[in-house]
C-alpha cells in the first residue's frame, strides 16, 4: 500500500481516468462534438507514469493509436526526443501498427540529418525486433531502397 507521496498511490480508476481523457485529450469538432486531438493525446501520452497517470496515460495512448495513420506520424517526427517521456509514447504507437507500416519509415529516419532522431530510430528498431521478432519479417526494405536483415541492430549488424 502506497502512502503519502507514493508515485504509485492513486485512487483513480480506469472510469475517471477515460473521463480525464475525454475532457483533456479533446478539442470541439465541426459539429460542436467533442473529437480527439492529435496534440492533446500525444502530450498526455507522453507523461510520466506515476500517481493517477499510471491509470491515464495508457488511455491515452490508446485513444491516440485509435486515430490511426496521424499518431504513427507524430511517432516517427517524436522518435528524436531527447528527455525519454515522448520516445515511450512512440514504442507504444509503433507496436499498436504493422512492421510494414512501421520498419520503413524507422529506416528512413536513420538518414536523418539530426542524430538524435537517427539514434531514436534504430533503438525503436532493435527494441521493436526483440520484444516480438514475430512482426519483423526476415529482410525488409525501407523506402531509401535499404534492405536490412531484420534491422539495423541485429546481432549480425548486416545491411546489404
Amino acid at each position: 500500500a502506497g502512502g503519502v507521496g507514493d508515485p504509485g498511490a492513486t485512487a483513480m480508476t480506469p472510469e475517471k481516468a477515460r473521463e480525464v481523457v475525454d475532457r483533456d485529450g479533446t478539442v470541439p469538432g465541426p459539429d460542436g462534438r467533442a473529437q480527439d486531438d492529435l496534440d492533446r493525446l500525444w502530450k498526455m501520452a507522453s507523461e510520466w507514469e506515476v500517481g493517477d497517470n499510471r491509470v491515464i496515460v495508457p488511455v491515452a495512448r490508446e485513444r491516440l493509436v485509435a486515430l490511426g495513420l496521424p499518431a504513427l506520424v507524430r511517432a516517427v517526427e517524436r522518435v528524436g526526443d531527447r528527455h525519454g517521456l515522448e520516445f515511450r509514447a512512440c514504442e507504444f504507437v509503433f507496436s499498436k501498427f504493422p512492421a510494414g507500416q512501421v520498419v520503413p519509415r524507422l529506416l528512413e529516419k536513420t538518414g536523418d540529418a539530426d542524430l538524435f532522431a537517427r539514434r531514436g530510430a534504430v533503438r525503436a528498431l532493435a527494441e521493436s525486433s526483440r520484444s516480438s521478432s514475430s512482426r519483423f519479417p526476415r529482410r525488409t526494405t525501407g523506402s531509401s531502397g535499404v534492405s536490412v536483415e531484420q534491422c539495423p541492430c541485429a546481432p549480425t549488424n548486416r545491411v546489404t
